[in-house]
Parts: C-alpha cells; structure tokens; sequence
C-alpha cells in the first residue's frame, strides 16, 4: 500500500473515526448483530475504502490518458467499495465533516473511471495515450501520421468516455441522494 499520499491519509484518518463512532453507535442502538459482527463489519469497511484509496493514490486513473481503467484494478467489486463508501459518507455526515463528505462524493463518482475493458478496447486506448503523450513530449511529429493514429483509436475512446460519464452522473445521483 500506498501509505504517504493525500488519499490515504485522507481515508486513514476518516477509517478510525468511522471504526470508534460507529462501533459505539451501534452497540448503543442495541442492534441484533452482536459487537465482534459489527466490529468486523465496520473494520471491513475501513479496509475497503482504505485499499481503494491506494488504487486512486498510485495514479491508476492516470493510465490511457484518464479515459478509463480497468476494473481489474479495484481491491474488490465495485459494490462492495460503494457500500464501504456510503457507510463512510453516512458517518461523515453525522459528524458533520464537510471537507470528508466531499472527499467521499468524489471517491464515489471516480468509481466510474474503471470499467470493464475489452482486450481489443485496451490496445486502442493504449495506441491513442501513445500518441497523446508523444504529441505532448515533441514537437515534431508527422502530421498524417498522428492523424491516422487518432482517427483509428477514436471511437474506442468516445465508447468509454461515454460510458464513464453516464456511469458518472449516475453515481453522482446516487450519492447524492444517499
């Protein structure tokens, strides 16, 4: 793991809070689940949003570009680091955090970013940040060439960027309403 960056501290420093206050929440509450189940469900938690803070710490929404990446990058299913998620969001706002809460809204919404890429998908966006970053590192490239290059990666790229931002404002609907 990552242990130095903005994220982690971020989320390490939010996971203790959310383990203590919430422990003692539901154990006062009385709830059936008895206090090694609710322990181990909210240290689960922790674990989750902490480990998926070291994905988005490495940079892996740097690859092709920021386009997309891939869901094989995430600690675990995306379900499990939203329900992780929105139990952090909900303790954030019973404490009030609102630097935490929007930190956690951002989180929820990057989740977009990874998805399923197919093989042949993968190769098209690796050839077009390719030639995003060598049109960025020179200046002097042929002209047709990165022409070519970017007209036949195009609508690789246009098929994920649409399906990252509808996945995008859906997540974003979802949280907030949550």
């Amino acid at each position: 793991m990552f242990f130095g960056g903005p994220w982690y501290t971020f989320f390490y420093g939010f996971g203790i809070c959310l383990f203590s206050s919430g422990l003692a929440r539901l154990i006062a509450n009385q709830g059936k689940a008895t206090r090694e189940e609710i322990s181990q469900a909210l240290g689960r938690a922790q674990a989750v949003v902490l480990a998926y803070s070291d994905v988005l710490e490495r940079g892996v929404m740097g690859h092709m570009g920021g386009i997309v990446s891939s869901i094989n990058e995430l600690p675990c299913s995306k379900d499990e680091i939203k329900m992780a998620l929105k139990l952090s969001l909900k303790e954030a706002r019973h404490s009030n955090n609102q630097e935490l809460i929007e930190g956690i809204k951002i989180a929820y919404v990057s989740l977009a970013r990874f998805q399923d890429i197919a093989t042949e998908d993968m190769e098209a966006l690796k050839a077009h940040q390719s030639t995003v970053t060598g049109i960025k590192a020179a200046g002097d490239l042929d002209a047709v060439e990165v022409a070519q290059s970017l007209s036949a990666s195009l609508p690789v790229v246009v098929k994920y960027t649409d399906t990252v931002n509808r996945e995008a404002a859906q997540l974003k609907k979802e949280i907030d309403e949550g």
